[in-house]
Order: C-alpha cells, then sequence, then structure tokens
C-alpha cells in the first residue's frame, strides 16, 4: 500500500490505518464478468475519485487468457457504462506505460484521447518509460457505446468481493 509514498518508509500503524481509510473513501472496485459465462475475468477500479470536478482515474486487471485479446479495451466500454451511468463524471483518466503498446493503442482505438505524456517517468526492467495520461469524456464515450455491443458485465458485486457492508 504503501510503496508509492514520497517518503519511502515503513508507516507507523496509525499512518497505515488513516491512508487505508482515505484509499477506500476514494476508491470503488468493480468486478468484470463474461457474459456468456458468467465467469470473473478480472477488476476495474476507480481512484482518486474526484466528485467536484466530475473526473476519476481507472485502472484495469485481467486474468492472463483473457488479456491481449480486446477484452481491455470491451472492459473499458463497460466500465464507462458503469461509471457514467452512476456518477456525474465529466471524463475518466487512464495512465498508461509507454511499455504497454498493446493497452495504449486499444484505449485510444476505444475513444480515449491523450491529454498528457510524462516522458522517462518511470523506470521498469531496465529503462526509462513514458506514462501517457488518457482521457475518455462522456460525450464521445456516449457516441462510440452506441453503435457496440458488449460481452461483458461489469458489477459492484459485494457479496463476491467479500465485502461486509451489514453496518449500513
Amino acid at each position: 500500500m504503501y510503496l508509492w509514498q514520497h517518503q519511502r518508509r515503513v508507516p507507523t500503524f496509525e499512518e497505515f490505518a488513516e491512508g487505508a481509510v482515505q484509499l477506500f473513501r476514494s476508491t470503488l472496485t468493480l468486478i468484470i464478468r463474461e457474459r456468456r459465462s458468467g465467469n470473473r475475468i478480472g477488476l476495474l477500479q476507480l481512484y482518486n475519485i474526484n466528485f467536484q470536478d466530475g473526473w476519476a482515474y481507472f485502472m484495469m486487471y485481467l486474468i492472463e487468457s483473457h488479456r491481449n485479446r480486446f477484452y481491455g479495451g470491451e472492459a473499458a466500454l463497460a466500465f464507462g457504462d458503469y461509471a457514467f451511468a452512476y456518477f456525474n463524471f465529466r471524463k475518466v483518466y487512464a495512465e498508461v506505460f509507454g511499455f504497454n503498446k498493446f493497452v495504449l493503442d486499444s484505449l485510444l482505438a476505444q475513444g480515449f484521447i491523450e491529454e498528457g505524456r510524462l516522458r522517462g517517468h518511470t523506470f521498469w526492467n531496465g529503462k526509462f518509460w513514458d506514462v501517457h495520461h488518457l482521457a475518455l469524456y462522456r460525450d464521445k464515450f456516449n457516441a462510440i457505446r452506441e453503435s457496440t455491443s458488449l460481452r461483458l458485465v461489469v458489477e459492484a458485486d459485494m457479496e463476491e468481493a467479500n465485502v461486509d457492508d451489514s453496518s449500513s
């Protein structure tokens, strides 16, 4: 949880607990299911949610058997259905590392626009790589979505995500 913190030190328990609370308040994790089989094939996560300005970041994880088969682009569209229907976002962001050319090309083909690039920003596998900042705007998403049918379902499945919401 704290690998990305700038101080690069082990936090106290109190700092860790406060960070965990803040993280959980600012994220939403969704399950990706294949519509035909019902199998869970990955997760999407909204993070750094900014309701006031109408945007959030998202990231995706797909099981290995469903990677590089265009499920990622379709999951991004299914995610857009959820994010734009249930939240008043104007846009959602994705950060893509330069070594992940397939994902970068897929998201651009699905309507994401590159809003910026941090050159030589992240060190991985012996080399510095660019980080691409992409955005998907609500109006662009709506135009693309009207012409696309989905094989995936994105849902917030609290029971299967092992989330105990009995306190509410």
